[in-house]
This record gives C-alpha cells, sequence and structure tokens, in this order.
C-alpha cells in the first residue's frame, strides 16, 4: 500500500471516529435522542469518552491532512514519536477525573479530564508541528 493510501485509510477511521465522539456529544442533534428527553441525552458518556474522542481525534485528523503534502521520511519521523505520546495521551486522559466540582480550593487549580484532554491534545499538535518542521526542513536541505 502506498504512503498516500495509508494516510487516507488512517484519516477516514479518524474521521469515523470523529462522528463518533460528537454523535455521543450530541446525541439529540444526530437523531439518537429527542431534543427534549434528558434521560436518554444523559445516558451518553458524553464527558468520559465523547468529549477526549472528538477532540483529539480532531487533532489528530489536522496533523494527518498535512502529511498528504509532506513527504514519507516527515511522517516516519512524526510516527516514531506518535506511537508513544498518543496511548501516553490516552492514559493520561483516562486516569483524570471525569469532573472535579469543588476538588479545587482557592488558588489551587482543579483539573477534570475536558482540561486534560485539551492540554494533552495542543501539546501533541504542538509537539507534532515542532517535529514536522524541523524533519521537513532536513529533507528539504537533504534534496
Amino acid at each position: 500500500m502506498s504512503y498516500k493510501k495509508k494516510i487516507l485509510s488512517v484519516f477516514v477511521l479518524v474521521l469515523v471516529l470523529i462522528a463518533v465522539g460528537y454523535a455521543m456529544i450530541y446525541p439529540e442533534a444526530v437523531g439518537l435522542c429527542e431534543n427534549s428527553d434528558r434521560v436518554c441525552i444523559g445516558s451518553y458518556p458524553t464527558f468520559s469518552v465523547g468529549e477526549p474522542l472528538a477532540y483529539s481525534m480532531t487533532i489528530l485528523a489536522i496533523i494527518l491532512l498535512l502529511f498528504f503534502f509532506l513527504s514519507e521520511h516527515t511522517f516516519t519521523a512524526w510516527k516514531k514519536f506518535a506511537i508513544w505520546a498518543i496511548p501516553l495521551g490516552a492514559i493520561l486522559i483516562a486516569l483524570t477525573p471525569v469532573s472535579n466540582y469543588g476538588a479545587g480550593g482557592i488558588g489551587i487549580p482543579s483539573f477534570d479530564r475536558e482540561i486534560v484532554t485539551w492540554v494533552v491534545s495542543l501539546a501533541f499538535l504542538l509537539v507534532s508541528f515542532i517535529i514536522i518542521a524541523i524533519k521537513s526542513s532536513k529533507t528539504k536541505v537533504a534534496n
């Protein structure tokens, strides 16, 4: 399978996961629940699964989209980082409480799963951009 086809197949899988995540966040918008059925809407794991899945996969989709325009060598370098970073980020998110109402005191930050998801996802995006920039510039210099 060619490099572009591999990226495309992973990209399609990520888009499906984004759709599943957003369906968990907004089950009434996709027809899984009636707008007025709060019991049905509340039965979906919005904060524990939906938000982390949708937000983190959106970041991954952005990065994969970039690889359609970059070399396979750049992808290989990034993949070495992603193989470790994605599972570690998922573990960190999973170990964080879904909500932390009342846990933080005065001056003590209170982290819940949504905040940790955003921090982990944005850190992943930033480090990915750095790796892509460095590897892309080295590849251009070598050519």
